[in-house]
């Protein structure tokens, strides 16, 4: 967040402040310019006027988003989109899989049953979607489903998280099952989380440096360019 707040900043600097001024230097000259510097320039005149509108929508779509999360199908609806981001989908999955399992052995071993221990971990998921599988799990195993054939089938947990539940409920040890699929998916949280910052870091630095690259060498192309007047 730091790099893509200071690499925008760079960014509205170079076409908000340094290219309007070396617009009016060149206009000046009465010199034509190079194609590259004419395209950049009427980027940055674009963006010279309509930075008040993007702004203006950009706000709008915001709280249009906040209150659209704030009600509870919204929350649902927007929480299952994010499952199926790339990258996304996978970190929060994990990331709801080791929370509820964490709760579920936890209170398994505290002796609260199955049933009521899924409504329960289903809000400490943190994730409206994952809650909402986790609970339709419950009512099947109300109506006389096994537990790892609920979770599975309602996809309330990773694949990994169920076949580890499976073994514990055909062994007896479903609580201590619970506890290292939650410590496996926090791992794998942690993992996932890790390595996509790896790779987002890098593509800002490229992303920022290949913009600022671009404005510099149209700038630098213009000014070359330049004959002096006799």
């Amino acid at each position: 967040m730091l790099l893509g707040v200071a690499g925008s900043a760079s960014i509205v600097l170079l076409l908000g402040v340094v290219l309007p001024r070396f617009a009016d230097l060149l206009t000046d000259t009465g010199q034509s310019l190079p194609t590259t510097t004419r395209l950049v320039l009427g980027v940055g005149s674009v963006l010279e006027w309509a930075w008040i509108p993007a702004l203006t929508g950009a706000v709008a779509t915001i709280v249009s988003w906040q209150v659209w999360v704030t009600r509870p199908t919204g929350r649902l609806q927007w929480h299952r989109l994010l499952l199926i981001v790339p990258t996304v989908g996978p970190l929060r999955r994990s990331s709801a899989t080791a929370a509820a399992c964490s709760v579920l052995a936890a209170l398994l071993e505290s002796g609260v049953p199955i049933v009521r221990a899924l409504h329960l971990a289903a809000d400490a998921t943190g994730d409206a979607a994952a809650a909402a599988a986790l609970t339709d799990a419950a009512n099947r195993i109300e109506i006389g489903d096994r537990v790892a054939t609920a979770l599975e089938a309602e996809g309330a947990l990773t694949p990994a998280a169920v076949r580890m539940v499976r073994a514990g409920e055909e062994s007896g040890q479903l609580a201590g099952m619970f506890a290292h699929a939650a410590r496996i998916e926090s791992r794998q949280a942690l993992q996932r989380l890790q390595r996509s910052i790896r790779v987002i870091e890098p593509a800002l630095i490229l992303l920022f440096g290949g913009l600022v690259m671009v404005v510099a060498a149209a700038m630098l192309q213009a000014m070359y360019g330049l004959r002096p007047s006799f």
